[in-house]
C-alpha cells in the first residue's frame, strides 16, 4: 500500500458524492490505494462495498479528526501519502496521472521537505481557482491567489485539504492534523505549521479539478457554522503572533495587528459573498448578527470547540 484516500461524507449517501462516484471511475483496481470513507451524518447510513472500507462517525467530528484517522491508518499499514478529500470534488485523468507518476518515482533529496502534492481547486459555483492560495502574514492573513512568479520568502502557500496528496513523514513530523481546528480553517493552520517547520507543498500547475465549495451556496451554511466559521477566523488570525514573533513585546506588537486585521476580514465578507448567508430567520437582520459576532456575544459552545477530540473510539467499522 502506497497512499491512503480519506472522503468525508457529511449529509450525502455514497452513490450521491461526485466524489466517490470519480474515485470509484479511477481507483477501484489500484491495489497500490486503500481508500477509506467516513461518514459524519448520523441520519444517513452509510453503504458497503468490497473497494472502499466504510466507517460511521457516531457524532459530527468535523474534517480533522477523520482525516487524522486516516493519518493513523496510513502509519500502521506503511503507506508513503495521504490523500484527503471531502465530498464536493471531482477527480480527472490528470489528478490520477499524477498520482501514479508521483508513486513510481523515488523521492530526491530535494523534495525531502515537500509536505504535499496540491492539485488546482476550481470552484465550479464561482468560476475561478479557489486552492491553493497564498498568505504574506507579515502584511495580510487573507489569501491570494496563488502565482508562482509572485512569491516571497515570507509566504505562505496554504491548500485545501480535499484533493491534496500529504507526504506522511512530513504530517508526522508535525504531530498530525490540528484538532483544535476541527473544521474551519483547519487545511490554513496545517499548511502554516508545516511552513514554519521548514515544509513546503509542492502546486501541481497543470492539474486542475472541479470543487464546489459550500460556503459560497446560499444553504451550505448553517446560522452556527458560521459562528464557527469567525471563531476560527479570529482564532487563525490572533495566534499568528506567535509564529512570527522573537520576543514577547514583538508579540504584543503583533497581536494588536493581527486583531485589527482580522476586524477588517470581517467587514469585508460583509460585503461579499457571505453577506447573504447572515440572515437565517425572520427577527434576526444581517448586520444585527456581525455586531454581535464582533462584539463577542455570539460564542462556540465547548461541544463546538471541542468537536472530534478524542475520536477514536468513535469512528466505527462498517461492514
Amino acid at each position: 500500500m502506497k497512499a491512503v484516500v480519506v472522503v468525508v461524507l457529511y449529509g450525502k449517501k455514497v452513490e450521491e458524492s461526485e466524489c466517490v462516484r470519480s474515485l470509484k471511475r479511477y481507483f477501484i483496481d489500484n491495489d497500490d490505494i486503500k481508500i477509506l470513507l467516513i461518514s459524519n451524518s448520523q441520519g444517513k447510513s452509510i453503504a458497503t462495498a468490497d473497494w472502499y472500507e466504510a466507517y460511521q462517525a457516531t457524532e459530527n467530528l468535523g474534517l480533522t479528526a477523520p482525516y487524522q484517522f486516516g493519518l493513523n491508518y496510513a502509519n500502521a499499514n506503511g503507506a508513503k501519502y495521504l490523500i484527503t478529500f471531502d465530498q464536493d470534488t471531482e477527480i480527472n485523468e490528470n489528478y490520477v496521472e499524477a498520482v501514479r507518476q508521483l508513486f513510481e518515482k523515488n523521492i530526491e533529496s530535494t523534495e525531502e521537505k515537500v509536505s504535499a502534492y496540491l492539485p488546482i481547486l476550481y470552484d465550479v459555483e464561482e468560476n475561478r481557482p479557489c486552492s491553493p492560495g497564498v498568505i504574506d502574514p507579515r502584511e495580510r492573513l487573507s489569501t491570494r491567489r496563488y502565482e508562482k512568479e509572485n512569491l516571497s520568502d515570507d509566504d505562505v502557500i496554504v491548500g485545501f485539504n480535499s484533493g491534496a496528496i500529504y507526504r506522511v513523514e512530513a504530517l508526522n513530523a508535525i504531530g498530525g492534523f490540528p484538532l483544535d481546528y476541527p473544521l474551519d480553517f483547519s487545511d490554513g493552520e496545517i499548511f502554516r505549521k508545516l511552513h514554519y517547520a521548514g515544509y513546503y507543498p509542492h502546486v501541481m500547475d497543470n492539474i486542475r479539478i472541479n470543487h464546489s465549495l459550500s460556503i459560497n451556496s446560499n444553504d451550505g451554511m448553517s446560522r452556527m457554522r458560521f459562528v464557527s466559521f469567525l471563531h476560527y477566523a479570529k482564532k487563525f488570525y490572533f495566534e499568528t503572533a506567535s509564529y512570527l514573533a522573537k520576543n514577547s513585546d514583538e508579540k504584543a506588537l503583533l497581536q494588536n495587528k493581527y486583531e485589527d486585521l482580522y476586524y477588517e476580514y470581517v467587514k469585508k465578507i460583509k460585503r461579499k459573498a457571505f453577506r447573504r448567508l447572515l440572515t437565517f430567520k425572520k427577527g434576526e437582520p444581517t448586520y444585527s448578527t456581525i455586531r454581535k459576532i464582533e462584539r463577542g456575544e455570539l460564542v462556540l459552545s465547548d461541544e463546538m470547540i471541542n468537536l472530534g477530540r478524542n475520536f477514536e473510539s468513535k469512528i466505527i467499522r462498517i461492514g
